[in-house]
């Protein structure tokens, strides 16, 4: 897995948290790049389907040091995520959505590896299948309970945003 960090968090704590997630849901994720960013409007993700990306259009600066684009693709399994994290309230509950909303963007990752059908994109966002299908499958995974290796990315990731917010006034 590859991760595009643009937050402060370190990548450290964001590898194993993601790495757990699609563990849990059961998706390969050794090809799948995922781009992490802050959100001042709460936490959400995105699943985007590609067969292949340029090496460096989920960075920051997508040119090189010379000033042109690089045409190298990569491929990728199963498309790519987008997640954003939210700045605002408890550590441990934006910890914790953060991982929920992991959890639910790899079901969509791991269900374009079966190669399973999307639905009409004409619903609303609750009546897709695709929707229903990855929130039973986030549902079923939180009810089994979580690996010991996911609690402690969660509590790891709480830790390091509690101490962040230590000095800022609410």
């Amino acid at each position: 897995m590859k991760i595009y960090n643009h937050t402060r968090i370190p990548t450290a704590l964001l590898e194993p948290l993601l790495s757990e997630a699609a563990k849990a849901i059961g998706a390969r994720f050794s090809r799948v790049p995922v781009r992490v960013t802050w959100s001042s409007r709460g936490a959400y993700g995105r699943q985007l389907d590609a067969d292949a990306i340029r090496s460096n259009s989920l960075a920051r600066k997508p040119r090189t040091k010379e000033g042109i684009y690089r045409k190298v693709w990569v491929k990728v399994d199963g498309g790519y995520l987008f997640i954003r994290i939210g700045k605002k309230g408890d550590p441990l509950e934006r910890a914790e959505k953060a991982f929920q909303i992991a959890l639910h963007e790899w079901a969509h990752i791991r269900d374009r590896q079966r190669g399973e059908r999307f639905g009409n994109y004409n619903r609303r966002w609750a009546n897709r299948p695709h929707e229903r299908r990855a929130e039973c499958q986030m549902r079923e995974t939180l009810e089994r309970g979580l690996s010991a290796e996911a609690q402690e990315a969660i509590l790891n990731l709480a830790v390091w945003m509690a101490d962040q917010t230590k000095g800022e006034t609410r």
